[in-house]
């Protein structure tokens, strides 16, 4: 039964339950308003076109670099580059949980560049509010695997889906918060990860855990692995507060 209507506004607990998966269906697997929206309403969410944007603006979950905030973002992203690039080091750019192509990078820093004057007459920007942006080294690992069919971790996960989901995992986490409660699709692996395999949690490179994990465990969408290494070392943004 879905659990709103068209004349009855989604209340913020209900939109809350489906906030990881907006994020996820969205950002990640970069399904469009109207495919995220066919998605909600199939799990009992009804939304229109309007709620989802203001929801999606509320909460930050961006594809791209918002126009007004060009200049500030770029500016950022090219000092950091050039001080990694003076200390000899690779830098690999992710905007929420998009790795960004070298390339674009090089296009958008010299689309738009400082002048010298700036440069050396102003402090080193802050990360713009707001945004989540990213610096690390590249990972020394491919990120993609081919996987053969009838892998036996997804016949597993097929055959015992709830040995494996978060409710199973979760329900006696009793310090947990309600928000992250109701980020079920993959909050278990995370957890599992942090307690059986703590030297994990205390990597530094976001894109080097993703390529671990994703050495030995399949993705079910594109970029998974990268969120799941992404909420493993850096935590939900309810457990950044």
């Amino acid at each position: 039964m879905a659990s709103s209507s068209c004349g009855k506004r989604a209340s913020d607990e209900e939109w809350l339950k489906h906030k990881s998966n907006i994020e996820r269906m969205f950002v990640e697997e970069k399904k469009s308003l109207v495919e995220t929206r066919q998605r909600l309403e199939n799990d009992g969410l009804l939304v229109t076109k309007a709620q989802l944007e203001y929801k999606l603006k509320l909460w930050g979950f961006r594809r791209r670099v918002p126009k007004t905030k060009s200049d500030a973002v770029w500016q950022f992203i090219g000092r950091r580059v050039q001080r990694r690039k003076q200390q000899g080091k690779e830098t690999q750019v992710t905007f929420g949980k998009e790795i960004i192509d070298a390339a674009k990078v090089c296009k958008e820093i010299k689309r738009h560049h400082e002048t010298t004057i700036a440069r050396f007459s102003q402090p080193s920007p802050m990360t713009p509010e707001g945004l989540e942006i990213i610096l690390n080294t590249p990972a020394p690992l491919p990120m993609r695997f081919i996987w053969p069919t009838g892998l036996s971790w997804s016949n597993f996960e097929d055959k015992f889906p709830f040995t494996f989901s978060a409710p199973g995992l979760l329900r006696n986490m009793s310090n947990i918060s309600n928000d992250l409660r109701c980020r079920k699709e993959d909050l278990y692996f995370t957890n599992m990860l942090r307690v059986f395999a703590p030297e994990h949690a205390a990597g530094s490179s976001v894109a080097q855990l993703a390529a671990e994990i994703g050495s030995v465990m399949p993705e079910t969408h594109e970029n998974e692995n990268f969120g799941r290494a992404t909420r493993l070392l850096q935590g939900t943004a309810d457990e950044q507060r």
